[in-house]
């Protein structure tokens, strides 16, 4: 699925099918980019069901290539990720 980033520019996640698993992208967002690293949610369809995956990808030769790997992160516990990442970024500081 194509989405608008930001600047109002129409992007489509790099995601790919390989060795017989098919993937195909139905919504994302992206997290960060920039021009040597993506990193989003993507919503795809899989041999397997729908899953939310966190893809990282690099800019290698023109090309999007996946960093190290996509994880499926459907099953993670949002709610207490986010209360923590709000309890850090208060304790310590980050912006």
């Amino acid at each position: 699925m194509d989405k608008e980033d930001k600047e109002g520019n129409v992007e489509q996640y790099p995601v790919k099918s390989y060795e017989g698993y098919e993937q195909k992208v139905v919504d994302g967002y992206t997290i960060y980019k920039s021009s040597k690293r993506w990193i989003a949610l993507v919503v795809v369809d899989t041999n397997n069901g729908r899953e939310l995956r966190l893809y990282s990808w690099e800019m290698r030769k023109n090309e999007w290539k996946v960093a190290l790997a996509s994880q499926n992160v459907g099953f993670w516990d949002w709610d207490t990720i986010i209360s923590k990442v709000k309890e850090y970024k208060e304790k310590y500081g980050i912006k």
